[in-house]
Order: structure tokens, then C-alpha cells, then sequence
């Protein structure tokens, strides 16, 4: 899938990613590449996925919100 990133925080235990996804699915423990422009910046994997304050499995670009924790 394909996610869009609308903010950064920082978390207790590293980076939390705001963001939509854009086309397709993404899920825990899925491996992800972060890209800015044409250039990749840094790779992760997803620890945790959240919708409205609720922990789910995993996220399809029509729910739109998503936040990751790694």
C-alpha cells in the first residue's frame, strides 16, 4: 500500500507517523520504505497501527487514518 504522512510526533519509545493511506492496505509488521520526492530516507516496519484511538491489525486506504508507532 501506499501512505501519506501528515505528521510527526515523538513517542515514548520512538517516532508515531500521522497519516492517510492512499491506495491499498498496510498492516502490522509489514516492511516500509519512507520516501521524500524520489529519495528514500529510512526503512521500519510497523509495530503498531492505530483508527480513532483503537488498535487494529491493519488499515485500508478507505479508512483514510491511520497513525504507526516504531
Amino acid at each position: 500500500g501506499k501512505m501519506g504522512i501528515l505528521a510527526l510526533f515523538e513517542g515514548t519509545v520512538g517516532k508515531i507517523i500521522g497519516g492517510k493511506v492512499l491506495e491499498g492496505r498496510i498492516a502490522v509488521k509489514d516492511k516500509v520504505k519512507i520516501v521524500r520526492g524520489d529519495e528514500e530516507i529510512a526503512e521500519s516496519v510497523i509495530t503498531t497501527l492505530k483508527h480513532e484511538k483503537k488498535d487494529v491489525k491493519e488499515a485500508r486506504s478507505e479508512e483514510r487514518r491511520v497513525g504507526k508507532e516504531c
